[in-house]
């Protein structure tokens, strides 16, 4: 089989809602077809490693019941972002707990873990989202590839040779095949991004705490980020009403003029923000400013010993959950995993007090930046993802600082696609915030939007089966 990149079987999250508002499209047939497309795609691509059919179907016919009623009642407000939730399909990682489906975190000790909803799952719930599924990590979040014990790697669906990126690897995958409106993910390092960015499509981090991040496994509080993962602007907009639950409608600039800054890179990506910078300022909103900016270097995130600071968190997550964790299961951990698990026995509190401290001058130095910008206009990653075979899953891959500088800061920072390459491999860069400038990043993408197509790429073809 071929598998491309694709819209949802029926359109955006926009004519979902349209539709069901006007009674010419049905949540359980939308549904339906969600989960007709990952019968027909997962086998290849690995984005999901479960799937709650009943479950989903069960919330789509009390959707449509719903919206049967709502019809008799007189609608709310001109902009489509007025209309009620109901029936649109998502799907959630599996890192992120949802009641009635194992929650792996990407690892064999948890091959059964069964926990309530997570915080934000309950707000998809609220929201009348039909669950499909959970997607695939990698183990604990911790690897840009994923591929773990559990399930087969996951695959880019632009080229199912080559690796989706990760932790949120199964995320990115479903959300370019356009398997539900968007897929909830997390990033402590650029997990939403990368993936996001390596699937051509958009991956919002949002600013620290925006997005509720209580959950029964939480590895890293301090720098972990819940978001969601979309094909189109009108699915993020709708993400973001959901996963915020505020009702305010994203609209697009007016007359603002955004000052936006270039970060130092890569070079080699000077391409890719030239492209960037022309449609930027074909808006008419945004003025470049003069000088690059360069960021202070990161914090330190190692001990005298050369271990990782921040695995202790993590230890200390599956702890919570499996007490002597360690010593029952460490030997089931993939290489990555068991070497960053066993460091987390061994770091001194104090130094991980030191790089709490540390992480807090850097937020202050980061945002001093933002005096003289609105905007940060910046690359994702320096190469094209790797190819699948090739890939070690015992290795945590590549680390982008441009990417993981923003979960020390606290920063929003967004993934936006860009037209694909001559030989397919989507490019993207990344548009970052003031904290809190969250719904400036998605008016700014809504202008885009209109300016330049959505998506400001290349349109996509239906999925060949």
């Amino acid at each position: 089989m071929t598998v491309t990149p694709s819209a949802t079987a029926f359109g955006s999250a926009h004519d979902l809602l349209c539709g069901y508002a006007a009674g010419t499209l049905s949540p359980v047939e939308v549904t339906s077809a969600a989960l007709d497309r990952i019968d027909r795609t997962n086998a290849d691509t690995g984005a999901f490693v479960a799937v709650d059919r009943e479950g989903a179907l069960e919330a789509a016919r009390t959707a449509e019941s719903r919206w049967r009623t709502w019809r008799g009642e007189k609608p709310l407000g001109d902009d489509w972002q007025w209309l009620p939730t109901w029936g649109v399909p998502v799907s959630v990682k599996d890192t992120i707990e949802q009641k009635g489906l194992p929650t792996t975190y990407g690892s064999v000790p948890f091959a059964d873990n069964h926990q309530p909803d997570a915080l934000v799952v309950q707000r998809l719930r609220r929201a009348g989202c039909t669950l499909l599924g959970k997607t695939s990590t990698s183990e604990f979040a911790l690897s840009t590839i994923t591929a773990t014990r559990l399930a087969p790697p996951a695959r880019n669906p632009w080229n199912l040779e080559r690796t989706a990126g990760g932790s949120s690897g199964g995320a990115s995958a479903a959300a370019a095949l356009g398997i539900g409106a968007f897929a909830l993910a997390t990033d402590s390092a650029g997990s939403i991004r990368l993936p996001a960015a390596y699937c051509g499509v958009y991956g919002l981090k949002p600013t620290l705490g925006t997005v509720p991040i209580r959950q029964a496994w939480r590895a890293s509080p301090v720098r972990s980020h819940i978001g969601p993962i979309a094909a189109t602007v009108a699915d993020l907009l709708y993400a973001w009403r959901v996963l915020t639950e505020d009702r305010t409608p994203v609209m697009p600039l007016d007359d603002e003029q955004l000052r936006v800054g270039l970060v130092v890179g890569d070079p080699d990506h000077r391409t890719v923000i030239d492209e960037a910078v022309a449609i930027l300022t074909a808006t008419g909103r945004c003025v470049l400013a003069r000088d690059a900016v360069t960021l202070p270097p990161l914090p330190g995130t190692t001990t005298r010993d050369n271990d990782w600071v921040f695995a202790g968190d993590h230890l200390a997550a599956a702890e919570r959950l499996l007490p002597d964790f360690w010593k029952r299961y460490g030997h089931e951990l993939s290489g990555y995993a068991r070497g960053i698990y066993d460091a987390g026995r061994r770091v001194p509190a104090w130094e991980y007090r030191a790089a709490l401290d540390g992480m807090e001058r850097y937020r202050d130095r980061v945002q001093e930046v933002f005096d003289s910008v609105d905007i940060l206009l910046t690359s994702t990653t320096e190469a094209p993802p790797a190819l699948t075979e090739t890939t070690d899953p015992d290795d945590l891959g590549p680390r982008y600082p441009l990417l993981s500088a923003w979960n020390y800061a606290g920063n929003p920072a967004l993934v936006v696609p860009l037209a694909p390459d001559r030989d397919g491999t989507p490019r993207a860069v990344q548009l970052v915030g003031r904290p809190g400038a969250d719904r400036l990043l998605l008016r700014l993408v809504r202008t885009l939007a209109q300016v330049a197509g959505d998506g400001i790429r290349a349109a996509t073809q239906p999925v060949e089966v």
